[in-house]
């Protein structure tokens, strides 16, 4: 049996530190549920091996993960066959893959980086593992633990930004050419790239169908379909997602106005704007808001 796995699931655990929906921290692997059966994370997770040894089949291929070693796993893979050496001391960091798309460049979606010139498993070299992921990690488990702290969610996002661009960063073979390595995108691929684009760059303001086809100039239905099949959801859910995600971030993370964020996201009243919050998230936005603080 596989287990699909998220950040919700996470949240269920009190061992496992989650923002939300979006981020969440595993001290230790083995406190990440079913990981010893067989798992398909539906988000992106980073193994981070401090000590001991790893063993794991990703996608049927296996995986050896020593101290100072780094894994990307990317969402959808399917993990099984975990094991540790006694003394393994391995920490997951977890992003969905909403986040991850909207901490990335205007440009690119999580997707196209990892298709790049990457090495999804590298080595670290002890002083700047000790010198920038560790205090990095040491601050993640102090914010989590200080939830009181007037930006403590401001502050763990931006770990979070900071962790995710420095492994990008270490993970990039500079011997490949990204340009190069990328095969040309088919035509559907290429419609999906642009909207992606457009989306991110809209930031949630606009939320139909009808205003990104027009964008692009193709007909609703043939750019329902090119998301639906990028996706596997359907296009106005997928656009709601992203704006749900650009809205909560604007709830937790700042003191606007309820009345300024219906308006910032173009909606034609606050009480429509709170309906839709209520709608995707089950509350009101202030009860988000206070909740989420």
């Amino acid at each position: 049996m596989i287990y699909n796995i998220n950040i919700g699931l996470l949240s269920q655990n009190r061992e496992i530190q989650c923002l939300e929906d979006d981020l969440a921290f595993c001290d230790k692997h083995t406190v990440i549920p079913h990981i010893y059966e067989c798992i398909q994370p539906n988000m992106l997770m980073i193994f981070i091996c401090q000590a001991g040894q790893l063993k794991m089949e990703v996608d049927y291929e296996p995986v050896t993960l020593n101290s100072g070693d780094v894994y990307i796993c990317q969402p959808v893979a399917t993990i099984h066959r975990v094991s540790q050496s006694q003394d393994c001391y391995t920490s997951v960091l977890c992003y969905s893959t909403i986040m991850a798309d909207n901490l990335l460049p205007t440009r690119l979606t999580l997707n196209q980086v990892l298709e790049g010139g990457y090495n999804m498993k590298f080595h670290v070299i002890q002083s700047q593992m000790a010198s920038i992921i560790l205090p990095l990690l040491s601050m993640l488990r102090r914010y989590f633990n200080d939830k009181d702290a007037t930006f403590s969610s401001n502050t763990i996002l931006h770990i979070f930004a900071l962790l995710l661009f420095d492994i990008l960063n270490r993970a990039c073979d500079k011997s490949i050419p990204l340009r190069e390595t990328a095969a040309l995108p088919s035509r559907s691929d290429a419609l999906f790239n642009q909207f992606v684009k457009l989306l991110k760059e809209d930031a949630g303001r606009h939320r139909t169908v009808g205003y990104y086809a027009e964008k692009l100039y193709v007909t609703s239905e043939h750019l329902s379909k090119t998301i639906k099949r990028n996706t596997g959801t359907g296009a106005l859910r997928y656009i709601n997602q992203h704006a749900i995600h650009q809205i909560k971030l604007d709830l937790r993370l700042t003191d606007a106005p309820i009345s300024q964020l219906a308006d910032k996201y173009q909606f034609n009243s606050l009480s429509f704007f709170c309906h839709f919050i209520k709608t995707h998230l089950g509350v009101t936005p202030q009860e988000y808001r206070f909740t989420s603080k």
